[in-house]
């Protein structure tokens, strides 16, 4: 349902969905540090760190409280609809 490109991103959305009654998955890529945060470390900005998954027959009522939460276009806070 979503990319994250933080990992704190995609904990946000966990806990909103699941404040919503919504179970939801995290699946984290790289290593401990992650892939999202380049400071030196080799990391590529804007890499995928997290995906957010849910239940399908839970994905309407989720894609509704992430266009709420963080709208269709938004990455200001990490997060890169997938669809």
């Amino acid at each position: 349902m979503y990319n994250a490109t933080s990992r704190t991103a995609a904990e946000f959305l966990k806990e909103t969905l699941d404040a919503s009654g919504i179970e939801s998955v995290v699946r984290y890529r790289g290593s401990f540090f992650g892939r999202g945060v380049s400071h030196g470390l080799g990391a590529v900005a804007g890499a995928v760190d997290a995906e957010v998954w849910v239940l399908e027959d839970q994905f309407e009522e989720a894609r509704e409280i992430r266009r709420q939460t963080v709208g269709d276009e938004d990455t200001s806070h990490g997060f890169l609809p997938k669809e």
